[in-house]
């Protein structure tokens, strides 16, 4: 009886072992589904159509983004991606005054597509965004 219940209990513990891997793996694999570089396009409501550059990077066990608006750079914030969704804060400028804009879209292989909502001097709005992973180049 003390063979068999040793027996089951290494069953056990190598069932758990190998759910645990299994799980990691999969959140290594969906991550790498966001990480890249994002060509976005987007018309906030003031009638200049924004095409930003939003990089993905994997940094330890977390994400983090960079953020390129021409020459003006944005903070992100509370980046996270679960599911095929991707949602994260921007913090930036516009015309000297700061800018908050959360993001939340659907990626799906190489595109995203979402909306954006944002808040400037006491107003706020919504916009829909969308966008494309530039193909990596080559290492050399």
């Amino acid at each position: 009886m003390v063979r068999n219940r040793s027996a089951w209990m290494i069953g056990v513990v190598a069932l758990v072992a190998g759910l645990g891997l299994a799980a990691a793996a999969a959140r290594a694999a969906e991550e790498k589904g966001v990480v890249g570089k994002w060509k976005l396009e987007y018309e906030p409501g003031d009638g200049q159509v924004r095409r930003p550059l939003l990089t993905i990077k994997k940094a330890g066990d977390d994400l983090k983004g960079e953020w390129l608006d021409g020459q003006e750079k944005g903070t992100i914030k509370d980046l996270k991606f679960k599911d095929g969704k991707l949602s994260f804060k921007l913090e930036a400028k516009y015309n000297g005054d700061p800018v908050s804009v959360t993001y939340e879209g659907e990626i799906k292989g190489d595109a995203i597509r979402g909306e954006g909502e944002w808040d400037y001097q006491g107003m706020t709005g919504t916009f829909g965004f969308e966008g494309k992973r530039e193909a990596e180049k080559p290492k050399e």
